[in-house]
């Protein structure tokens, strides 16, 4: 269903308003708000969970903003986060990041037996979970559950749920908002959509961590090995590639093309690609409509995963890297490694973000990539980048939003922004598909406005994928010298026009937190209507005035 937007232009006028400000060092556990860089999740439709994540000056604590309540409230960290943690610390979330394991079957149960509306999860953390822990993501809503039933002898389905209740302890039984089309068998996989945050310490003691938002529990340091030597500004330079992330006209879950079928049940009901024919390493789409229209490779670089297989049901859930494509009516996909169980040819499947895959970006040519699975750093998975920033910590953002059937805009693009002088370009692009490690550009925008809005230390740049057809992004200007209401700019990728929106109307009151990204974004969702507000932290004083502006038009 796509979303709109039923504002007038010229009535209806942009306008900030001050909502909660963020706490000072001596409210809420002594927080601190110097250095606040935020993340938050940036799902479609209600996946969303409504909390923006604000880090801060502390190995130990950080606060959450919660836009249903408009209220702040400080987290720890289950363990001390190492490196040098201050303004320039980095992270993102991760929208499909959360605990992942298996059912228990009725034999294993430790009471009852599987239903369709209650399950028990295996080995959900290495702590207990708490009474209804699961079941509230800050608004009232519960964390959602993917159920991949893939064992011999079971449905082959793949059913995604909201979670009303559940009891404790590190086994746990939880209770679906709906039920089920089929009683998973034992063994089969469960996903908990809940999201992680990826954490990068600066320095040459750099620490590279994540933090379960469901759970609580924040990971042993992982790997380092081949990771830059010493980490220097990052902010929102960590772009996590997640598979929920998809146009605006799509639920998560029914990646970038849909076809010919639909998965999962009931409110539930998903889009997806239908087979037509399956090999050792590769899979066959659509002979009309949905992939029949693609052009060579343009989604190399993504993932297949396969949604539903009644026939070869073990083949259920497998994810696979798209290493090339062939263009047209029943296009050939050939995977960057073989099934380990090869799907039947009339699976059902759907093309998304690597779910695998974070990208990390600096100020040199050299670009840094994660592996999820392998905790392992590479940098041959992406080409160098031909010019670069100066300086780091700019902010990176992927269009994953945008339709545009001219491809001048696509969700293989990644937009990196970098400082420059007055008439320079304050853009590149790195395209994942355009080659096998993908091809970096120079994007002009607009000319006669670079000067004014030249990234630098300070500024802000988030994309917003989900209102106005994921067509827009936005930037503060650089304030740590800005003694005026605090302008913010807006790139229409499309056309590549700049323009400029309402200002904040108050001055920045200190500069020392220069180097975080001060923007985020909320959007509500109502029917077939989405509206996005921008989220705007200006520093005062050690502590965060906080502004809200509905992005109407």
């Amino acid at each position: 269903m796509a979303l709109t937007n039923n504002s007038k232009n010229i009535l209806d006028k942009i306008q900030w308003r001050a909502i909660a400000q963020q706490p000072t060092n001596n409210y809420i556990q002594n927080a601190g708000a110097v250095g606040t860089g935020f993340t938050y999740d940036r799902r479609s439709r209600n996946y969303a969970n409504p909390n923006k994540y604000a880090f801060i000056q502390s190995t130990t604590q950080f606060q959450i903003y919660t836009s249903v309540t408009n209220g702040w409230i400080t987290r720890q960290f289950s363990t001390t986060i190492g490196g040098t943690v201050s303004s320039a610390v980095g992270w993102n979330f991760q929208p499909s990041g959360g605990p992942t394991g298996s059912i228990s079957g009725s034999s294993a149960f430790p009471t009852g037996s599987a239903t369709s509306t209650t399950l028990w999860l295996n080995s959900i953390t290495t702590t207990n979970v708490d009474i209804g822990q699961l079941a509230d993501r800050g608004d009232g809503i519960g964390f959602i559950l993917r159920v991949t039933d893939n064992n011999s002898g079971s449905s082959g389905k793949t059913e995604e749920r909201k979670i009303i209740a559940n009891t404790s302890g590190s086994t746990i039984q939880v209770t679906l908002n709906e039920p089920l089309t089929f009683t998973p068998t034992s063994g089969s996989r469960y996903e908990l959509l809940s999201g992680k945050l990826w954490i990068l310490s600066t320095g040459v003691s750099k620490e590279w961590r994540n933090h379960d938002i469901a759970t609580g529990v924040t990971s042993a340091a992982l790997s380092t090995t081949n990771l830059v030597a010493t980490v220097g500004a990052v902010f929102n330079d960590l772009v996590i590639l997640d598979e929920s992330y998809v146009p605006y006209n799509r639920y998560p879950g029914e990646g970038f093309v849909v076809g010919a079928s639909t998965y999962d049940s009931g409110s539930w009901i998903k889009s997806c690609l239908l087979a037509t024919a399956t090999a050792a390493g590769t899979i066959t789409g659509q002979s009309a409509a949905g992939d029949a229209t693609l052009v060579a490779n343009q989604y190399r670089n993504f993932q297949i995963r396969i949604v539903e297989d009644t026939t070869t049901p073990n083949a259920n859930g497998q994810r696979r890297r798209i290493s090339s494509h062939t263009a047209g009516p029943s296009p050939v996909y050939t995977l960057a490694s073989n099934w380990t169980v090869t799907p039947s040819s009339t699976c059902k499947f759907v093309i998304e973000n690597d779910n695998d895959k974070i990208i990390f970006l600096t100020n040199s040519a050299t670009v840094y990539n994660y592996n999820i699975g392998a905790n392992t750093w590479d940098t041959s998975t992406w080409a160098s980048r031909t010019s670069f920033p100066s300086t780091a910590g700019l902010g990176s953002e992927q269009i994953y939003g945008a339709v545009d059937p001219t491809l001048n805009v696509k969700p293989s693009m990644i937009y990196s922004t970098r400082a420059t002088g007055a008439g320079g370009n304050p853009m590149d692009v790195l395209d994942i598909s355009a080659a096998s490690t993908g091809v970096w550009s120079s994007y002009p925008m607009t000319s006669g406005y670079t000067q004014i809005i030249s990234p630098s230390l300070g500024m802000g740049f988030v994309y917003d994928g989900i209102s106005k057809e994921g067509r827009y992004a936005y930037f503060i200007s650089p304030i740590q010298s800005l003694t005026g209401p605090v302008g913010i700019f807006r790139l229409d990728l499309k056309t590549r026009e700049i323009v400029s929106i309402t200002p904040i109307p108050t001055t920045v009151g200190q500069t020392s937190d220069s180097i975080t990204n001060k923007l985020c974004l909320s959007t509500l969702i109502d029917g077939s209507t989405a509206l996005s507000f921008l989220h705007c932290r200006i520093p005062q004083n050690n502590a965060g005035s906080f502004f809200e502006a509905a992005l109407i038009v």
